[in-house]
């Protein structure tokens, strides 16, 4: 038996030298640069972006919690108030809209984590690119199931004739809907998209980041203080970090941009990038027993179960959702999961789209029919779920993956 001797070497630079002793004769290391390729051009090189791509499963178990939290949130509304689970599903999921800011946080992290080495920042139509990606990822799924609605209430007269044109391409778009109640400043067709307004204007600005080359997470962090801080604090003289009562502006631009739901996302990247620094993940586990980590998931469990604290924004819900992905990926990143709930993260946009048109489908199916009662209790709930789920695979296969690929081979960039 001939035995190898691998040695791997890792330079300043990041490459990965391998010296094989089978291969003395050329005595010729092979050098693998998939890891090292464009760390010149990342900031805070050279110790960041050294870690090797993996999936990190937790992070899907973190979107699988997410999506069932939103779900449940909406649907509990099928459980009468004297329902003996009411009080236990109140409880576990008063506070299921936290969700929102845990997929901000968790977007963020993904940002970072998944554009990794992945894009020539030399190349300034890598910046169009990566949108154009990004908004393949979410918009299509979003514009059928809004649709998949609209025609669902036309079906069963519930749609409003005297909705405008212009609501409807705001709502299709991803565009604020009206200048009041922050921060969701109107719902679109499909509810839940008031927040992949701020998903795709966060898509936008970290794409423009990549202009600024080695400097582009000083420009996100520059950017955010900016619109977030100077701008209010020029206006009005003061700054106010909550999300629901931001600094008030005359137009809705304005506000929206200022609003500080950004941070959330900005959040998630700083987590992203302390995550990819082989030196401080070595340092918060040395440090920071396992224990601790823990404790802060039993404190985040306690803000979400008691409400305390609750809301959308970093100076509420936020505060959890970014403990909660923190302490996730430091210590549980090589954690094994049940495959269902990796599964689930994998299809907890689609989970997170389909289950208000579940939950209308059905309510309007034994309305029609004569059949109130099943619309009330603990029945109809698992029901929307179960379908919810099960509509949520079909549209992550269909909508997610297929219809995807079917528009990204026919407009491409190169």
């Amino acid at each position: 038996m001939v035995r190898r001797l691998v040695l791997r070497l890792r330079p300043r630079w990041g490459a990965e030298v391998i010296i094989d002793d089978k291969a003395k004769e050329k005595r010729e290391p092979r050098i693998n640069l998939s890891q090292s390729r464009n760390l010149k051009e990342e900031p805070f090189a050279s110790h960041t972006l050294i870690r090797s791509q993996k999936r990190v499963d937790v992070i899907q178990v973190i979107r699988c919690i997410a999506a069932l939290s939103v779900l449940f949130f909406h649907c509990k509304i099928q459980l009468n108030d004297d329902d003996s689970l009411r009080g236990t599903i109140d409880w576990l999921f008063n506070s299921g809209a936290a969700g929102v800011d845990v997929f901000f946080v968790v977007s963020g992290f993904i940002m970072v984590y998944s554009t990794n080495g992945k894009y020539d920042l030399s190349k300034r139509s890598n910046s169009v690119r990566f949108f154009y990606k990004r908004l393949l990822r979410v918009w299509p799924p979003y514009l059928v199931i809004t649709l998949l609605l609209l025609g669902l209430q036309y079906l069963f007269k519930r749609y409003n004739p005297y909705i405008s044109t212009e609501y409807i391409l705001k709502s299709l778009f991803f565009v604020p809907i009206e200048l009041s109640d922050p921060p969701f400043y109107g719902y679109p067709l499909l509810a839940v998209g008031w927040s992949l307004t701020y998903e795709v204007y966060f898509y936008l600005i970290f794409a423009i980041s990549f202009l600024f080359k080695s400097y582009r997470y000083i420009f996100l962090i520059a950017y955010s203080a900016f619109t977030i801080c100077v701008i209010p604090l020029i206006s009005t003289g003061q700054i106010d970090l909550s999300a629901h009562q931001p600094i008030a502006f005359g137009t809705l631009g304005m506000s929206f941009i200022t609003n500080p739901m950004m941070l959330e996302f900005l959040i998630g990247v700083a987590i992203g990038l302390a995550y990819l620094n082989k030196t401080f993940l070595v340092f918060i586990r040395r440090v920071f027993p396992t224990w601790l980590a823990y404790s802060i998931l039993l404190l985040v469990a306690w803000q979400f179960l008691s409400g305390f604290w609750g809301g959308h924004g970093i100076t509420d819900w936020g505060i959890g959702a970014s403990l909660l992905v923190f302490v996730s990926v430091f210590y549980f990143d090589r954690m094994k999961f049940p495959g269902p709930l990796i599964k689930l993260g994998e299809w907890s946009y689609s989970l997170y789209l389909i289950h208000l048109p579940v939950l209308f489908f059905l309510t309007k199916i034994f309305e029609n029919n004569n059949l109130p009662s099943f619309t009330k209790g603990q029945s109809a709930l698992f029901l929307v779920a179960g379908f919810s789920i099960i509509a949520a695979y079909l549209s992550y296969q269909v909508l997610e993956v297929r219809l995807t690929k079917f528009i990204s081979k026919h407009i491409t960039f190169s």
